[in-house]
């Protein structure tokens, strides 16, 4: 009896020192990528030759005992799931697999989410009883409630979305499939980007994602992904950026 209540005390004692080892790793796995986003923004500041443009490059930082990689993507080139027009987001909808018809209704339901309707009206293409929330999005998330989404079409839509970047989306900025998007709204020469040769336009870094991955020798890891807006003149708080979200990703 004597035994096997040593052999119990002792292994409860190692099972609490394992989860105390486990809390402090992954507390200093989530400190090291906070700081990498401020590090990350740090250098997309920087004028000299340590700046680090929103190009979607991976940048390793060593650190004793793992490594810290940072990305820095341009958020301007996405389109703006509360003030895009019908058609962009038709357009959209195509662009990532949905067929014309599905994609006409869809982006209709969208436009009816953002709108304030009468009390005791529906929402014609969602519906009889349906009734818009009448008010923006406040996540990406929440366009899952929207009539005709299903979870695959927001999954591989989503990564093209933003809340936070204002007017059309940069072309310099925009992946393949918001330039067809766009392609599909308003024709081929809206889509152009205009390259006759020459350097291509700058990208618009005022709003970009951080992601900030943080790993130690054993293969764990911490993950943060941060929208970040810059400031084009000085702030109330005297900071040169403002994070607008703060997410953690799972490895």
């Amino acid at each position: 009896m004597v035994s096997l209540l040593v052999t119990a005390i002792t292994a409860a004692g190692s099972s609490r020192l394992r989860q105390a080892g486990d809390l402090r790793r992954n507390a200093q796995l989530d400190a090291e990528a906070a700081g990498g986003v401020q590090e990350a923004m740090f250098h997309l500041l920087d004028t000299g030759r340590d700046h680090w443009p929103a190009d979607g490059s991976t940048h390793q930082v060593r650190e004793a005992g793992g490594r810290l990689l940072l990305r820095i993507d341009s958020e301007t080139g996405k389109v703006n799931l509360n003030s895009a027009s019908p058609d962009l987001l038709a357009g959209l909808l195509q662009a990532v697999g949905a067929d014309s018809r599905q994609a006409a209704a869809i982006a209709t339901a969208i436009v009816a989410w953002r709108f304030p309707r009468s009390q005791g009206t529906s929402d014609p293409a969602a519906g009889p009883g349906y009734q818009s929330p009448g008010a923006p999005f406040e996540s990406i998330a929440e366009l899952g409630l929207v009539p005709g989404m299903t979870p695959a079409l927001l999954a591989v839509l989503a990564p093209h979305l933003t809340l936070y970047h204002n007017g059309d989306p940069d072309l310099a900025s925009a992946d393949p499939v918001v330039l067809r998007a766009i392609e599909l709204a308003a024709g081929p020469a809206v889509g152009d980007t205009g390259a006759t040769g020459g350097p291509p336009p700058p990208r618009d870094e005022s709003l970009v994602a951080v992601t900030a991955t943080a790993e130690d020798t054993a293969g764990h890891r911490s993950m943060r992904r941060a929208i970040v807006l810059t400031s084009t003149g000085e702030t109330k708080d005297h900071r040169p950026f403002r994070i607008m979200q703060w997410d953690p990703l799972s490895g």
